[in-house]
């Protein structure tokens, strides 16, 4: 394992203490505070909220960024280039920061409530993984010595969409006296291009018996405000609860969007605070059922498996109309951008826990299988090529050597769909939906490459980008060309699939793309000759025509303030090196398994382990999957603690621009597929589990055709139970079994593990 790569940007502590359900602040910080506003977000997969205060930031300009974002709501804006080229994308998209209707401020005695004036007795502000609430606690003393207790809950409702609430909370300590609450929302947002977006808001007051209060409202410009003026005695508590409505014409027509929002808030306040929570704390019961990962030995890793599930699923679009941004709905880091992401590291976790949403996310490629149709026509290819960047489906990389030259995000979402289907047996998802893209991505394929003579008449890919983004516009790179592979062998099969039991709807896809079962046979024929780059000598898989002839990389005269290279090295320094910003064949030998044998995969990971910098955050995961794989658990632990973490220690200082959903996926990735060993062989949920010895025991489930299935396993052994269901066959360490319900299975842990060192 290449430790020097790795320890340049290690975590030195712990910035948040271990608690395994909760994330605890204890003091208010104007350095960490943006990075705070993303760990404290909250969303429901379509309105997101950053952790702002609610009275605002009265700290050093630039230690705050509020935002309220609403997923797939974003602003145009023209791309202008020195030097264009036909093709470059002309319109750059970028999430819009929506109306900020968090607002709640607060004056004592005529005094503003700011953390940055005044006295703090105490603080604490805690995300409730559990109940999916996040709670602040502060009593304050303002400069003429009123102390005041304020408690405010703030959510993003699960079950309703369109819905968020914020319930504030205020006991004056030590005097009587007059209390102003003022609640608004700020509508000065940039013009949308796109859907027009209506937000509203409601209130309700609960007094101490003989109090009263009048509200009155106001406007200034694009701020509206509802104020509340109020006498207290000290002990006697009032609470204002804020209902808050999204709607866009996205979803629905502009006429309709006041009523529905009406609707919303009526519904809002029937159900009150109290019994918006209970629904979410429901709906979190539910989740946290399928989702959670418990392990024993290490909190802190406990903390960062849970805080990563809760935040995958803020961020998932449910609608089949979003997808899930690669910083989430956290802040505005990659301008709100679908990348590959989703169908690499969050759609395996929703496919094997909430298989719902797993089927929403691939809905939004199927929708804008148009725009993907075009951008391959701009590409003068036939078929559909999918953008690498993206909100509404078309390509926003005007960067295309690390943007449009990775093709390989077609493939990406084949196989993201195949392991979809394989695992919840949704065959009419396949046949009636996803079908028409599978073949037309498949078709880009066919057209792309050629069969070269220089290369014995194999089928080669020339002119493409891996996912290392350090080589670019490549012939031939091996993660592209496996991958692809894969994508034609399974348009082929699933094309004869329809036309053996679904006539109609091969008909239909014959009469509208012009599907022939000459193609498919062109289709099967690329798969079985496509080249797959190697070097004998080295006995591994070469990443593409070129690599293993450059000159590799410098380490050693590399300081560690130079990384990541591509923010001190100009991209031509780089291509020329051998040198990795992320997994590229180490991620195939975990995508394709099956496809290499122990020690091919041993011989590659210590020829690409020394040679990967790890700048991307998708990467130390993927790593640490195959490592466990070959028996290296000491690396797998190792690049495990730098994914789970990512963003509970800011391991790559950036936390404060958003969260890492990647990284956040990679780290159930690198207990389920990692440290168990989950493959799917031959259709079948397969494990060959390895604990670490850092560990007492891991125990998770996962669904497979609608059954949930729990892992557990500990030094010795590995007990299998079917939560629901009646039976389910799995494979054990390669052995068959069959569990049934209401009966455990325990197997001996007997793996004879193989150390990387030793091949």
């Amino acid at each position: 394992m290449n430790r020097k790569n790795m320890q340049v940007q290690e975590p030195q502590t712990r910035l948040h203490s271990p608690r395994e359900w909760s994330l605890v602040e204890d003091a208010p910080s104007d350095v960490d505070n943006q990075r705070s506003e993303s760990l404290f977000s909250l969303g429901n997969g379509y309105i997101g909220i950053r952790g702002q205060y609610e009275e605002g930031y009265a700290g050093p300009e630039g230690a705050t960024v509020r935002g309220c974002y609403l997923n797939g709501f974003y602003d145009s804006s023209p791309i202008h280039y020195p030097e264009g080229a036909y093709g470059y994308p002309s319109e750059g998209h970028a999430m819009l920061n929506v109306t900020d209707a968090s607002i709640v401020e607060l004056m004592v005695e005529g005094e503003p409530f700011q953390l940055h004036h005044g006295k703090i007795h105490f603080y604490k502000r805690v995300l409730h993984m559990q109940s999916g609430l996040l709670h602040r606690l502060v009593e304050w003393e303002s400069p003429a010595g009123h102390r005041i207790l304020i408690h405010i809950r703030r959510l993003v409702s699960l079950p309703h969409k369109h819905l968020a609430a914020i319930d504030y909370e205020i006991t004056p300590l030590n005097f009587d006296g007059v209390i102003e609450l003022r609640s608004a929302m700020n509508g000065e947002i940039a013009e949308a291009a796109g859907p027009a977006p209506l937000t509203a808001m409601s209130h309700r007051l609960t007094l101490p018996p003989s109090r009263q209060c009048s509200p009155s409202e106001s406007r200034d410009g694009q701020v509206l405000s509802v104020q509340y003026r109020l006498r207290l005695h000290r002990g006697e508590t009032a609470s204002l609860s804020k209902y808050i409505s999204y709607h866009t014409s996205r979803d629905y027509r502009e006429e309709e969007l006041l009523e529905r929002s009406r609707e919303t808030l009526h519904l809002a306040e029937e159900l009150g605070f109290e019994g918006l929570a209970a629904q979410q704390h429901t709906w979190m019961d539910a989740f946290w059922e399928r989702a959670d990962v418990e392990i024993k030995g290490d909190p802190a890793l406990q903390q960062g498996l849970r805080f990563n599930a809760f935040g995958l699923l803020q961020s998932a679009g449910r609608d089949g109309h979003t997808s899930m941004a690669a910083k989430g709905l956290t802040g505005e880091g990659y301008e709100g951008h679908y990348f590959w992401d989703t169908e690499m590291y969050v759609l395996p976790f929703f496919t094997f826990t909430q298989p719902d949403i797993a089927r929403a996310l691939l809905e939004f490629r199927c929708r804008t299988l148009d725009q993907a149709r075009q951008r391959a026509a701009e590409m003068s290819q036939r078929g559909a090529l999918y953008p690498w960047r993206t909100i509404n489906g078309e390509e926003n990389s005007a960067f295309f050597p690390a943007g449009t030259a990775q093709a390989h995000i077609n493939a990406d979402i084949a196989y993201g769909l195949r392991q979809y289907v394989q695992a919840t047996g949704d065959e009419e998802f396949l046949v009636h939906h996803a079908a028409e893209m599978l073949f037309e991505t498949a078709r880009f394929w066919a057209d792309l490459g050629h069969y070269n003579p220089a290369k014995g008449g194999a089928f080669c890919i020339d002119a493409v980008t891996g996912p290392d983004e350090y080589t670019a516009i490549v012939n031939n790179n091996a993660y592209t060309n496996l991958m692809a592979r894969g994508h034609l062998h399974y348009a082929y099969t699933t094309a004869a699939l329809l036309r053996e039991q679904y006539p109609q709807e091969y008909a239909r896809l014959g009469r509208e793309i012009g599907l022939a079962q000459e193609e498919e046979e062109a289709w099967r024929k690329a798969a079985e000759r496509m080249y797959i780059p190697r070097d004998e000598h080295l006995g591994i898989i070469a990443q593409d025509d070129t690599f293993l002839s450059k000159k590799p990389w410098d380490f050693t005269g590399t300081p560690p303030e130079k990384y990541p290279l591509l923010l001190h090295y100009h991209p031509l320094v780089i291509y020329r090196h051998q040198v990795l910003k992320q997994a590229d064949v180490v991620m195939a030998l975990f995508l394709m398994s099956e496809q290499f044998s122990l020690e091919e995969k041993i011989r590659n990971y210590r020829y690409y382990d020394p040679l990967t910098t790890h700048d991307s955050s998708l990467s130390p995961c993927i790593h640490s999957i195959v490592a466990a794989e070959i028996g290296d658990l000491a690396a797998a632990y190792d690049y495990f603690g730098r994914t789970v973490r990512m963003d509970l220690d800011d391991v790559n200082g950036n936390a404060k621009d958003g969260l890492h959903t990647a990284a956040m996926a990679g780290s159930w990735m690198a207990v389920v597929n990692g440290f168990a060993g989950m493959r799917l062989e031959g259709g079948l949920p397969g494990f060959r589990p390895s604990l670490p010895p850092e560990w007492e025991s891991c125990r998770f489930r996962i669904m497979n055709h609608g059954q949930l299935l729990e892992v557990f396993f500990d030094q010795e052994q590995a007990v299998y139970t079917l939560i629901q269901g009646d039976e389910l066959e799995l494979k054990h360490e390669g052995q068959p079994l069959v569990v049934r319900a209401g009966v455990s299975v325990r197997q001996p842990l007997t793996r004879k593990l193989t150390k990387a060192s030793e091949v």
